[in-house]
């Protein structure tokens, strides 16, 4: 029997957009910091890309059996990302988790280009982020949260309409 082909669009950053149809969403990846009233110590920074690894898993086993799924993740690349050094360290490490976890689970990494993705949405790449949340809302869906989320879902609209292996 041939497996199902499922696509998985993610935006890595600190709120992580995700996609894949039937759900969408953003996970918020923010390093908790002390709160002694409430018995929690300060997580290291470097936690995120754990953070990451595990929601794609608990998404991935909502999808079916390993054995019945090609699963496809479309990740937002970053190529031309331009900010602090902070940002530019967290944006390759997310994107290695990313690419780690494809690796441990035997799934295709594609990646986009931010410009590419916004020309495929929008015609032209330079949209500014609001544009593509309204984008993402009158084609998708209509409670969009956030760009991050609306970014995961023109990686995912783009992986149905383009990705063939």
């Amino acid at each position: 029997m041939p497996k199902k082909r499922t696509y998985i669009g993610i935006d890595p950053a600190t709120k992580t957009g995700f996609a894949l149809p039937g759900n969408s969403g953003f996970w918020d990846l923010k390093v908790k910091t002390e709160a002694k009233s409430l018995g929690r110590k300060a997580e290291p920074r470097h936690c995120r890309p754990g953070k990451l690894f595990v929601h794609l898993d608990e998404l991935r086993a909502s999808l079916g059996k390993p054995e019945d799924l090609d699963i496809v993740l479309v990740c937002e690349g970053a190529a031309a990302f331009t900010r602090g050094k902070a940002a530019v360290r967290l944006s390759h490490e997310l994107r290695g988790a990313v690419q780690t976890w494809c690796w441990v689970n035997d799934v295709t990494y594609v990646e986009i280009e931010p410009q590419d993705l916004k020309k495929f949405a929008s015609g032209k790449g330079n949209t500014p982020k609001e544009v593509m949340v309204e984008i993402a809302r009158s084609k998708y869906k209509p409670d969009c949260a956030n760009d991050d989320e609306a970014d995961a879902l023109h990686l995912l609209a783009w992986a149905q309409e383009h990705y063939q292996l």
